[in-house]
């Protein structure tokens, strides 16, 4: 399963708080109104975070329910998010993670990973 703002007409969305999702591959093309994002993933299904530029965002944290990870969570790609002071991966796949105008993240927590690219 694929969500993308462009397809459901959230283009005021300001709250994302996705709870025991069990079936999403992949997030992109967030809004750019988002100011929290959180996703709780039942299985860890989570694979790819893509285009993500969210200039009013302050919080953004990516957990799951099973021992605080996503197994599959392979790329994430944040860009254009100045107000984001706080970001906590526990993805133990996690191989690319590509920040880009963060320029107000203060603490990266990336806990069991190891990139291929940074």
């Amino acid at each position: 399963m694929y969500m993308t703002h462009t397809h459901t007409g959230l283009s005021s969305l300001r709250v994302l708080a996705l709870d025991i999702c069990t079936s999403l591959a992949t997030l992109s093309s967030l809004p750019t109104t988002l100011e929290k994002l959180s996703l709780i993933m039942q299985n860890g299904s989570l694979e790819s975070v893509e285009d993500a530029s969210l200039p009013k965002m302050e919080n953004g944290s990516l957990e799951s329910v099973e021992d605080a990870s996503l197994p599959n969570l392979r790329d994430l790609t944040i860009t254009n998010c100045p107000k984001l002071k706080r970001l906590a991966l526990h993805a133990i796949s996690l191989e690319e993670l590509d920040l880009w105008g963060c320029e107000g993240l203060e603490d990266l927590d990336c806990k069991g990973n190891i990139f291929t690219f940074l």
